[in-house]
């Protein structure tokens, strides 16, 4: 069979064009994927989730709530004046207080060296209050009663050498005989005036605020 020049031109053209039209079909199935795969996130160059991980955990203060006395809390502090702490049962169940110890504190933890062991036979009660006096000169040891505990309306106590520093702030800290803290509140640098204490408003559950100071007996503004 004998072609023309013209006849030959245009079958090689249509050659090309199927050959063009196979390999664009080719690229369309088997060129650029998308895999599914996450994109690497920038900062960390793990793939990003896209799953809020969240901020860091705020381990915040201890507990007021120890294994050792479920429901005790430091509920008062007076760190000028006639210096105290008020410890208060808030739970459902006794506290014995005769395995416990007291101290301030020593620049972010208690205290070691202050820790004293807190009177022995005293129990506290739901609602039942105790008050350790604080900056005492020649602090007797175990309970004292009446007048020695120099507050107004505070008839039983403990007495103890070590003060709370009004102008640096300090703590309050008990511990269980593991050492661990069963109970504890952070008094700020210059937390209350003169005649003031720092206590928990409403009593016994809320936050630490300026109070008119109340040893012995509920907290009031």
């Amino acid at each position: 069979m004998t072609f023309s020049r013209s006849s030959l031109v245009s079958l090689a053209l249509g050659l090309v064009l199927s050959l063009s039209f196979v390999a664009g079909c080719a690229e369309s199935t088997t060129g650029r994927r998308d895999t599914g795969a996450p994109s690497p996130d920038a900062t960390t160059g793990q793939p990003d989730t896209g799953v809020d991980a969240g901020a860091r955990a705020d381990t915040g203060a201890p507990s007021d709530s120890g294994a050792a006395a479920p429901g005790l809390v430091v509920n008062e502090i007076e760190a000028t004046g006639t210096e105290f702490v008020e410890l208060l049962n808030t739970g459902s169940t006794p506290v014995d207080l005769s395995a416990l110890r007291f101290t301030d504190d020593d620049t972010g933890m208690p205290n070691a060296a202050h820790a004293t062991m807190l009177p022995a036979g005293v129990v506290l009660h739901t609602g039942d209050r105790f008050v350790i006096v604080t900056n005492v000169t020649g602090a007797a040891a175990g309970l004292s009663m009446g007048a020695a505990c120099m507050l107004t309306g505070v008839d039983r106590c403990m007495q103890v050498t070590f003060g709370l520093s009004n102008t640096n702030g300090d703590g309050a800290y008990v511990l269980a005989s593991d050492d661990s803290i069963v109970a504890s509140a952070l008094y700020p640098a210059m937390g209350a005036a003169t005649g003031e204490s720092y206590c928990r408003l409403p009593d016994g559950s809320g936050a630490f605020t300026h109070c008119t100071p109340s040893p012995a007996a509920a907290n009031t503004p």
